[in-house]
């Protein structure tokens, strides 16, 4: 942010950011207004002894918006598997006392919640992302009163294809969601992109 800084508010951006030097960083830009920016989701558990700077919020005309970095899991009952499931039950938990706000969560929630939300079941199993803990915690979400609407927009979660984990040789998915709660929030969303190796953006734009 210190060095993009300049150049975001000259575009007539309002920004804010949380995250650590190397990694787990998370990040909201806004056109329309951000305003009661909040780090972090209430009661998040940290992990070896940090909390990490996975969410950040702020309100963007009237809607509080979401920005997420869920953790990975790693490895199924690794200690960052429990932390990742430990962050979700957190998060439908806030949802869930928030339901009658207008909120929308964007950003990479690290699950496939459906079989052909990846480009080959058969080479997840026995690994993160499609274990059935995993997607009951999204069906958490869901049934805390969220409105899953990415498929919506392209039909599926994730990129058809694979990448590559970072410095491994691990086939790895990013699932870029975006979800909504009720009071008319999905239909202000009036674009998005999903980019095959990037987090999401959204693109908010006052109605007219």
């Amino acid at each position: 942010a210190t060095l993009i800084g300049p150049d975001l508010e000259e575009r007539g951006y309002e920004f804010a950011t949380a995250g650590q030097p190397q990694w787990n960083g998370s990040a909201l830009l806004s056109k329309v207004g951000l305003e009661d920016v909040v780090i972090g989701i209430p009661g998040a558990p940290a992990f070896d002894g940090i909390v990490e700077g996975r969410a950040i919020s702020g309100v963007c005309d009237g809607i509080r918006v979401h920005s997420l970095y869920t953790p990975n899991g790693r490895e199924i009952g690794s200690d960052h598997y429990d932390y990742k499931l430990d962050f979700l039950y957190h998060l439908a938990h806030y949802a869930e006392n928030n339901a009658q706000s207008k909120l929308l969560l964007t950003g990479d929630f690290n699950i496939a919640p459906r079989d052909e939300d990846v480009w080959d079941i058969e080479a997840f199993r026995g690994k993160t992302h499609v274990t059935e803990p995993e997607r009951a915690a999204f069906q958490m979400l869901e049934e805390s009163g969220l409105e899953e609407v990415t498929r919506r927009f392209t039909g599926r979660l994730l990129a058809a294809e694979p990448f590559r984990r970072f410095l491994t040789a691990e086939p790895d998915v990013a699932a870029r969601v975006l979800m909504t709660s009720a009071g008319g929030v999905t239909e202000r969303v009036v674009g998005h992109e999903l980019p095959s190796s990037l987090h999401p953006s959204v693109r908010a734009k006052r109605s007219p």
